[in-house]
């Protein structure tokens, strides 16, 4: 199954390049493009939440997700800054679904966690 997950800091991105829209766009077109045979599951959507302040896992969006992801399954994020600001939560979070076989694509950052160039991207 296929999740994505976006976020916006602020009412004001609704008109910015990391619009809901925007990111929900190019989720969509890696999805098509990547992932062609996978359902997907659900769109987590957190609106005007610091990424620096909240955790994922203490998001009301981000916690649903959490929960709900599965061995196999596939996470969209539009770049990382969009799941994650601070190190620490994407560090423990890309950690937790690694061992668990649960798969993180981010599009803009062009890294697929379950590649060896994207785990060369977080010290496990």
């Amino acid at each position: 199954a296929v999740h994505y997950y976006i976020r916006v800091s602020f009412q004001g991105s609704a008109l910015s390049q990391l619009s809901p829209d925007a990111q929900l766009k190019v989720l969509r077109e890696y999805h098509q493009q990547n992932l062609p045979g996978e359902e997907i599951q659900d769109i987590y959507y957190d609106r005007a939440v610091s990424a620096w302040k909240v955790p994922l896992r203490k998001r009301e969006h981000g916690a649903r997700l959490v929960h709900s992801v599965k061995p196999g399954d596939h996470v969209l994020f539009y770049s990382i800054d969009r799941g994650f600001r601070n190190l620490g939560d994407w560090h423990a979070t890309m950690s937790d679904w690694r061992k668990a076989g649960i798969n993180s694509h981010f599009i803009y950052d062009n890294i697929n966690m379950s590649t060896a160039y994207g785990r060369a991207h977080a010290a496990y």
